[in-house]
């Protein structure tokens, strides 16, 4: 029994010596590729802020692109309100010359009923 207890211990070394072996090089592994995963996490990182800065220039041109057509949208609305005020002003103009001729035919109209009525009145 103290020989199976002897190899026990035995074979219970072994397998402590194989994990620290184990963990030697899992840890020297580590240390070893530290760099590439630090050089990994930095090209993850300059990856980000690339597109990070596509995003912010795609965002101006877009706000530069609505803003220039803002800007033609504004120009043509104001062009169609000056024709619509000159039409407008034009129309008033026009029913300003009418409304004087009307006044005047109406003031004839008055003058020859008015000559109308005396030369009935004389007959």
């Amino acid at each position: 029994m103290a020989e199976w207890a002897t190899a026990e211990v035995r074979a219970l070394g072994v397998l402590v010596a194989f994990l620290a072996l184990l963990a030697t090089l899992a840890y020297r592994w580590l240390v070893g590729h530290q760099r590439d995963f630090q050089m990994l996490l930095e090209r993850i990182d300059k990856e980000a802020e690339r597109r990070e800065r596509e995003t912010r220039e795609i965002t101006a041109r877009i706000d530069r692109e609505a803003a220039e057509r803002q800007q033609g949208f504004d120009k043509e609305a104001e062009k169609r309100e000056r024709a619509f005020q000159a039409a407008l002003e034009r129309s008033d103009r026009a029913f300003e010359k009418l409304t004087a001729r009307a006044n005047e035919l109406a003031k004839e109209l008055a003058g020859i009923a008015q000559r109308t009525a005396r030369s009935e009145g004389t007959l």
